[in-house]
């Protein structure tokens, strides 16, 4: 049977029976747990507004435009966003890939670890790589280009200026985008499971940029500070970024070797500060000249994607 064109499993939809499929439960309380909160969950879902739903999927589509609704995800092998629709529960999902075809055929397939699993313990909600192929009832892409990378800003814009992220649960390789990222992604992950799955007494720490006294090794950050001291930087990028203390982020790392709870990660950043105002703060403190242009984000992240490109060939 098809489903967007593709063969897949006869009409398979979730049921609490797939639901924990192919899971061991040496713990009868446990699945019970599972199950119940499943059921809750479920229920939840069911019960939203369908009305509101779609009212809020149409929103989406108005703000950020060039999503366009396909049938055929054999059309869908390119890298760009896409937004998975599940009417009957009211949900969507948006996500990234550098192959949209074979990242959503990933969600339909994965088998889920008894560890992302709803339970009164952890109290994550239903996954998206639970539900099976014929919850997803439309699908809307968005071809991605280098001066296009601005959605994800404006995803994260929409929650409001200063909200705090919070710390996931899972990495995943397809969700980024870069050579840098993906690897990111999967050393982390790896990690992860090793805690479930070998008993590894580990957790990690995700720092943002690190800055501060005493680096002989001088990294980037530590290099960019000195050529705009040097005047060797005429110009620099309209953005911004985070940076963390060293001595901070090693009170933290300290901190979660002792402290930190088995298999959680844990975000170490400061405030937000535009490369304007760092270049500012070295003007005033070293007594340096300014920085006389700042190239658009835009620009920056075209030039990105030609390097990226570059390191994928070689």
């Amino acid at each position: 049977m098809k489903h967007f064109n593709l063969e897949v499993e006869d009409k398979k939809i979730l049921t609490k029976e797939n639901y924990i499929e192919n899971i061991v439960f040496e713990d009868k309380q446990e699945l019970k747990e599972i199950l119940q909160v499943y059921d809750e969950n479920i229920e939840k879902l069911l019960n939203l507004s369908k009305i509101e739903f779609e009212n809020q999927v149409n929103l989406f589509l108005k703000k950020f435009k060039g999503f366009k609704e396909i049938y055929d995800l054999n059309d869908c092998n390119f890298t760009g966003f896409y937004l998975m629709v599940l009417d009957d529960y009211k949900q969507v999902y948006v996500g990234v890939a550098n192959n949209i075809k074979k990242r959503i055929v990933q969600h339909w397939r994965r088998k889920v670890k008894k560890e992302y699993l709803s339970s009164k313990t952890n109290g994550y909600s239903i996954g998206i790589d639970s539900f099976r192929p014929y919850d997803t009832t439309r699908i809307f892409v968005k071809k991605y280009s280098t001066n296009e990378i601005k959605i994800v800003n404006d995803l994260l814009q929409q929650m409001g200026k200063g909200t705090k992220i919070k710390e996931v649960i899972y990495f995943d390789e397809d969700q980024v985008l870069g050579c840098y990222s993906r690897s990111k992604a999967i050393a982390t992950q790896a990690v992860l499971d090793a805690v479930k799955l070998e008993g590894l007494n580990a957790c990690i720490v995700h720092p943002s940029g690190i800055f501060g006294p005493d680096d002989f090794a001088v990294g980037e950050t530590t290099k960019t500070v000195i050529d705009i001291i040097n005047g060797a930087m005429p110009m620099g990028i309209d953005g911004s970024f985070n940076l963390c203390d060293v001595r901070d982020l090693a009170a933290g790392t300290i901190a979660a070797a002792d402290k930190g709870r088995k298999g959680q990660c844990y975000i170490l950043g400061n405030e937000e500060i535009s490369f304007k105002d760092f270049s500012k703060m070295l003007v005033k403190e070293a007594g340096c000249k300014p920085i006389k242009s700042f190239l658009p984000i835009g620009v920056a992240n075209f030039i990105a994607s030609i390097l990226e490109k570059r390191a994928l060939k070689t």
